[in-house]
């Protein structure tokens, strides 16, 4: 999937979590990504909190590395 269309998605559903399942440097994984606040915004596992938001230009180079595999919108509750 290409990351300006899911960028457009995002922004066209605001504040709806999306759940990709991605390919990195590292491997495969999971990463939560919603439009809020007039950017992208990442969760932070770790922290369980959210980073951001990022205009479109930060957020295409955080996910330069990534092959989405998989996107999907989640329940807010199922951020976790």
């Amino acid at each position: 999937m290409d990351h300006r269309f899911l960028i457009r998605r995002l922004r066209a559903d605001p504040g709806t979590p999306y759940r990709l399942r991605i390919r990195g440097l590292t491997g495969e994984g999971t990463v939560f990504l919603k439009w809020d606040g007039g950017g992208v915004m990442f969760y932070l596992r770790p922290l369980r909190q959210w980073e951001g938001p990022y205009a479109e230009p930060r957020a295409l180079e955080v996910m330069a590395g990534w092959r989405v595999l998989e996107a999907r919108p989640v329940a807010v509750e199922e951020v976790a």
